[in-house]
C-alpha cells in the first residue's frame, strides 16, 4: 500500500485560488476566474478547471450564476454546514457518541484557542457515524457557549442551520493511527478532512470530520448546492 497521499491536481488549484481570494485578489461579490481563465493560468484541462471551481462553489467561497459566470460569493454560504447532519438525516446515518465531556481551556488545541472564550464552558463531543453498518465518518466537536449541555445525544439532533459559517476548509488527508480502528480502514487511507468554525450569538463551535472518501462522493449543482452520495457498492 502506498503510504504517501498525493493531493489531487484540482485540490492544488482550490488552495491557490483560495488564497487569491484571502490576500485580496478578489473581493466579496467580484466576478472570479473563468473556467478558461483557470485552465490556461495553470495549465490544466478544462475539466480539471471545472472541477476547481465547482469545489470551491461548493464550499460556499464562489458562486455561480447561470448565463453570467461566477463571482466570490457575498454573502454566508447555501451549504450544510454540518455535514454529518445532512447524512444523518437525510441518508439514515447511524451516529455513536465515544466521548462527550468537559474540558478545561488548556486541553484544547492551540488552533481552537484563539476562537473561543476561557470564561465559558468548553464541551467536546466524539461520535462515530455509519452508513449500513459501514463506519463513514468521525466527528470531533468543541463547543463554547455560555449555556450548560446536558446531553450529548440532545446537542448532536440539534439543527445548527441557523448557525453562521465563518470559515469551511475539505482536503485531503491520511487516516492515522489512532483513528484507523474506528474507521476499521488501515493507517495512511485518503480521507476528506472537513473543518467548519461556526458562531451564532456568544456560542462558537469548531467542528472537526474525517470522512471516507472511498463512499462518499460530492457534486456541485448549478445554484452551488452541495449534493453528497454515498457509494454503497464498493
Amino acid at each position: 500500500m502506498n503510504s504517501i497521499v498525493k493531493e489531487p491536481v484540482y485540490l492544488q488549484i482550490c488552495n491557490i485560488l483560495k488564497n487569491l481570494i484571502e490576500k485580496g485578489e478578489f473581493s466579496r461579490g467580484d466576478r472570479f476566474l473563468s473556467e478558461r481563465e483557470v485552465s490556461s493560468r495553470f495549465d490544466v484541462s478544462r475539466t480539471t478547471a471545472n472541477k476547481a471551481l465547482s469545489s470551491l462553489v461548493g464550499e460556499g467561497i464562489l458562486t455561480y450564476k447561470k448565463g453570467v459566470g461566477t463571482f466570490v460569493t457575498e454573502g454566508s454560504s447555501k451549504i450544510s454546514v454540518n455535514i454529518q447532519d445532512f447524512l444523518r438525516k437525510n441518508m439514515g446515518m447511524a451516529f455513536d457518541i465515544k466521548v462527550f465531556c468537559e474540558r478545561m481551556f488548556k486541553e484544547i488545541p492551540e488552533a481552537i484557542q484563539s476562537v473561543f472564550r476561557e470564561d465559558f464552558p468548553i464541551y467536546y463531543i466524539m461520535t462515530v457515524y455509519s452508513l449500513s453498518g459501514t463506519p463513514v465518518l468521525i466527528n470531533r466537536k468543541y463547543i463554547n457557549c455560555p449555556d450548560p449541555i446536558p446531553s450529548g445525544e440532545n446537542f448532536i439532533k440539534h439543527d445548527y442551520f441557523d448557525f453562521s459559517l465563518l470559515r469551511k476548509d475539505i482536503s485531503l488527508t491520511r487516516l492515522k493511527k489512532n483513528d484507523a480502528p474506528l474507521m476499521k480502514m488501515e493507517e495512511g487511507e485518503s480521507l476528506y478532512l472537513i473543518r467548519d468554525e461556526l458562531v451564532r450569538d456568544k456560542s462558537v463551535i469548531y467542528d472537526v470530520s474525517l470522512l471516507r472518501s472511498d463512499s462518499i462522493s460530492f457534486t456541485m449543482d448549478l445554484d452551488g448546492i452541495l449534493n453528497i452520495h454515498y457509494q454503497s457498492e464498493k
